[in-house]
């Protein structure tokens, strides 16, 4: 197949086809053998690089989960990733931000807090249709205070800075739809869905 492609390509006389096709080969196993984005693209739908640790079972990201049950409901697509970088969520809703701080981003609290101010806000005065957020897997939305070493900034497993402080504001103006718990940066992750109560 190599002969094959080199007799296509019409290569001048000087150029050397094992330096090529070396080339080739080398460039083929950096790409597929050593980076692995490409396991977590789209070209995977059961992702390896989410699957928890703990199942051999291969799971779909959060995002597609949660983006098919937003789609379905007929209200209007709003959404908000509540504190941590918004992983691909709005793309896979198809939902446009409709709220300034519609993400949250890897700095201390106390340096931007205008940021989880105005998304707290956000949630107590129901502005948004579906919330999205996580904790560690192990914990619940009243525990997760974040961690006691990086106070009030996103760390490893992209987790946000602490879901106790906006506990009983969400649980009051929103209901639980979906729970998904997912291996990120070696971390398990549970992401939570929140849709907005009827009034």
């Amino acid at each position: 197949m190599a002969r094959w492609g080199l007799a296509f390509a019409k290569l001048p006389a000087t150029d050397d086809p094992f330096i090529i096709v070396a080339t080739v080969v080398l460039s083929g196993f950096l790409v597929l053998g050593v980076n692995n984005n490409v396991v977590s693209s789209r070209l995977f739908p059961n992702n390896a690089s989410v699957t928890k640790q703990d199942t051999a079972a291969p799971q779909q990201p959060a995002q597609v989960v949660f983006g098919r049950i937003m789609r379905r409901s007929p209200q209007p697509l709003t959404l908000l990733n509540y504190g941590s970088i918004d992983m691909g969520f709005y793309t896979a809703a198809g939902a446009v931000p409709n709220t300034y701080y519609f993400q949250n981003y890897n700095i201390p609290e106390q340096d931007a807090p205008q940021i989880l101010r105005g998304q707290r806000a956000t949630i107590r005065h129901r502005k948004v249709e579906w919330v999205v957020l996580n904790t560690p897997a192990k914990k619940t939305l009243r525990t997760w205070t974040g961690d006691p070493y990086h106070k009030g900034q996103i760390t490893g497993g992209n987790l946000n800075p602490g879901t106790r402080v906006i506990a009983q504001s969400l649980t009051k103006n929103y209901r639980l739809v979906a729970r998904h718990t997912q291996s990120f940066e070696s971390v398990n992750v549970t992401y939570r869905l929140y849709q907005r109560r009827a009034r």
